[in-house]
C-alpha cells in the first residue's frame, strides 16, 4: 500500500504543473485512488475472493440487498406499475438527455404517487428476477435493477422526503422488494431538510415537491471487492442520479443534484450511522418555476 509521501514522490517526477502542487498531492482522494488500483495480481486475488463467496449462506444474504422496515405504514406502487406502458409515449431517451438541465427554481406542485413510482422505480427498481443456479445457490433468487451493480450486490438505498404530494408529508424509504414507500417519520419537513443540507443556497428548497436522498450500505460491496468497492459504489450512485434526472425530465418535472450538503446532519436526519451506511447524494425534485403546463 502506498503512503501519501510515496504518492507525492511518484507524481512530482511526472510534471511541475498544477497537478503536482502540494494542494493536490495532499489529497486523501488521490491516496485512495492510487491504493485501489488493480494490477494483474489483484485481479487474480479478486477472482479467488469471489469464488470463496460462492456458498449458499452468502448467496442468500447477498441476493437480498435492501432494507425493510416492518410495522411501518406502507404505500404501494403496484397500481401504477400496471398501467405504465402508455403514459409517456413522447419520452424519448435521446431527447430527454438533450433537454436535461438542473432546475433550481420551483413552483408549488403536489407530486402524485404515479410520478413517485416512475421517478423511483425506473431509477433503482427491480426489473427482473432469476433463481440461483448450482449447488451453492440454495434458495437464492437474484433481483436485477435499472443500473449496473458490481456483483449484483446493489449497495444503495433511496430515501424520499415528500414535501408536497398525494401522500402525507414526511420521510419515506423506497422498498424495491415490495415496490413502494415505507413511512419512517412525519416529523421531517422542508425546514429540517434545508437545515441539514443548507440547500437554500443552491435551490428553492421550500417550493420543491420532494427530495431523494441516496445512501450506501458499504459492506454489501466491500465484502467482495474490498478497497475497489468504493469506486464501484460511486459509479452506481452516479447511474442512479442520472436516472432520477432523466425520469424527472420525462415526467415534466425538474431536478437538481446537490454536492455541497453537510454529511452528518443528513445522516442524522435519515437515522443512519454515517459509517456502515452513509449519505452519498441529495437530489431536489419539483415543478420548474418557468413551466406553465401545470
Amino acid at each position: 500500500m502506498l503512503t501519501l509521501e510515496a504518492i507525492k514522490a511518484k507524481y512530482r517526477k511526472r510534471d511541475a504543473s498544477l497537478y503536482a502542487s502540494e494542494e493536490y498531492l495532499n489529497s486523501l482522494a488521490l491516496l485512495y485512488h492510487d491504493n485501489s488500483k488493480f494490477a494483474s495480481w489483484d485481479l487474480m486475488r479478486q477472482g479467488q475472493l469471489a469464488e470463496q463467496m460462492n456458498n449458499p449462506y452468502i448467496n442468500e444474504r447477498a441476493s437480498k440487498p435492501y432494507k425493510v422496515h416492518p410495522g411501518t405504514q406502507f404505500f404501494s406502487f403496484e397500481p401504477y406499475a400496471a398501467v405504465e406502458a402508455n403514459l409517456y409515449p413522447d419520452a424519448h431517451l435521446f431527447e430527454l438527455q438533450r433537454n436535461r438541465r438542473s432546475v433550481r427554481k420551483f413552483q408549488p406542485y403536489s407530486i402524485s404517487m404515479n410520478e413517485l413510482y416512475h421517478l423511483l422505480h425506473h431509477a433503482y427498481g427491480i426489473t427482473a428476477r432469476q433463481a440461483g443456479e448450482g449447488e451453492a445457490a440454495g434458495n437464492t433468487e437474484w433481483s436485477w435493477r435499472t443500473v449496473p451493480s458490481a456483483g449484483g450486490l446493489y449497495p444503495l438505498e433511496l430515501y424520499v422526503v415528500v414535501l408536497d404530494g398525494q401522500i402525507p408529508k414526511g420521510l419515506y424509504h423506497y422498498c424495491p422488494e415490495r415496490n413502494g414507500l415505507e413511512l419512517l417519520s412525519q416529523k421531517v419537513d422542508a425546514a429540517a431538510v434545508e437545515q441539514a443540507t443548507s440547500a437554500s443556497s443552491f435551490v428553492d428548497a421550500f417550493k420543491a415537491s420532494a427530495v431523494v436522498l441516496t445512501t450506501a450500505v458499504f459492506e454489501r460491496t466491500f465484502i467482495k471487492y474490498r478497497e475497489r468497492a468504493y469506486r464501484f459504489i460511486l459509479q452506481e450512485c452516479g447511474s442512479v442520479s442520472q436516472n432520477l434526472s432523466l425520469n424527472a425530465e420525462a415526467l415534466g418535472l425538474g431536478s437538481c443534484l446537490l454536492g455541497g450538503f453537510m454529511d452528518e446532519p443528513v445522516n442524522d436526519l435519515l437515522g443512519v450511522d454515517g459509517v456502515f451506511e452513509s449519505i452519498l447524494s441529495v437530489q431536489y425534485i419539483g415543478k420548474n418555476e418557468n413551466d406553465n403546463n401545470t
